[in-house]
């Protein structure tokens, strides 16, 4: 079986299972989630870093000399790279809350590449190649598509709400008087993520900047291989440096752990009892919130593996590419499963950006920054 002219390996096919599966998964984990709490974002956040630097840690952590790698890149740059990734991720998962579904969050996200262009062409004096350009076009009228179907459509179905993110799902049906528009929200969350995008293409340029000024703070070795970009360094800085920061969310994290607990019960002695899985009580539970959110962070290695192990034996055409029809899937079973509103206008924004992706990706030549160095 070949895949662009590429012979399958069994770890390509184990990378392509991981992402099918463990990237699929993640997303409907967040969907579940979204849907229980709008609000659970700062927790979710918080989680999800302190998960990846606990395991960064002890990859990139020294046992024997009981020290930590020495770092190639300044502190200043990662102080900087962690508070923009912290603004990005916080504001992300922040868009929830404001009536932003998941398939519009997943088209938004992929289109991050008009974001990369006008950032890179504005500030770092790259130029693109045609194909870019025409795949950026796509892009943004997918985008621009995308959101004047949404806005369609939450103009007749957002009610007014007093605790915005605490909402129910509401029939599209009723007279103006009984639904009034309140479009300000939806597009606050809209105005989060295109902000969370611009930061996210500026963060891109400016780790590219620093690892052609400083190198990459990378360490190799044999042991956990396919752990491997967890063993750099940057990833635990940027993430461990970020942890900081929550405490400004301090009592909006505190209240939403008591959310979690308060949640509906799962039997998982029964679901273990159904598998084989002994030594638990067959009345076992545990807070639905809780599950999904041990579910959503494993999910999340599985697809950081798969990414990663899929680039090491295929190369970065096929896993994005990979990564392209997955976003696709889990665009589909949203839609499908949860059942969210998509019109013909939202099937024709999300392909054009889909298809925009695709295009760019088959550049041939990357962009390079106008003046070269001097020799």
């Amino acid at each position: 079986m070949l895949i662009l002219g590429q012979e399958v390996s069994t770890r390509t096919l184990s990378a392509l299972v991981l992402i099918l599966t463990g990237c699929v998964m993640n997303n409907f984990i967040l969907e579940v989630q979204i849907r229980e709490s709008k609000t659970i974002g700062n927790l979710l956040t918080l989680l999800q870093f302190s998960f990846v630097a606990f395991v960064s840690f002890f990859l990139n952590f020294d046992f024997k000399s009981m020290s930590m790698p020495k770092r190639k890149i300044p502190i200043f740059v990662y102080l900087l790279i962690t508070l923009l990734f912290f603004v990005i991720s916080v504001a992300s998962n922040k868009a929830f809350e404001y009536h932003i579904s998941q398939p519009v969050h997943m088209v938004f996200r992929s289109s991050s590449l008009l974001a990369s262009l006008i950032i890179g062409f504005t500030f770092f004096r790259k130029r693109y190649q045609f194909g870019h350009i025409v795949g950026v076009l796509c892009v943004t009228v997918g985008v621009v598509a995308m959101t004047m179907a949404e806005y369609h459509q939450k103009s007749k179905v957002i009610p007014p709400c007093d605790t915005c993110g605490n909402m129910k799902t509401v029939p599209t049906t009723g007279t103006p008087s009984e639904v009034p528009p309140q479009i300000s929200q939806w597009l606050f969350g809209v105005a989060l993520l295109t902000v969370s995008l611009l930061l996210a293409a500026l963060l891109g340029h400016i780790q590219e900047w620093s690892y052609q000024k400083y190198g990459k703070d990378w360490r190799e070795g044999d042991f956990h291989r396919y752990f491997v970009r967890l063993r750099v360094t940057g990833v635990l800085y940027t993430h461990l440096l970020s942890l900081p920061y929550f405490l400004y969310f301090y009592q909006d994290i505190i209240h939403h752990i008591h959310v979690c607990n308060e949640s509906t019960p799962i039997p998982l002695g029964q679901i273990f009892d159904r598998y084989g899985v002994s030594g638990f009580d067959s009345k076992f539970e545990f807070p639905a919130l809780w599950v999904y959110m041990a579910t959503n962070l494993i999910t999340q290695l599985f697809c950081i593996l798969g990414v990663y192990i899929l680039t090491e034996s295929a190369g970065t055409l096929t896993t994005t590419l990979s990564i392209t029809i997955r976003k696709f899937v889990s665009l589909v079973i949203s839609i499908i499963y949860f059942q969210n509103p998509f019109s013909s206008f939202h099937w024709l924004g999300s392909s054009l950006v889909f298809v925009g992706g695709l295009v760019y990706m088959f550049g041939n030549k990357k962009s390079a920054p106008q003046k070269q160095k001097e020799q």
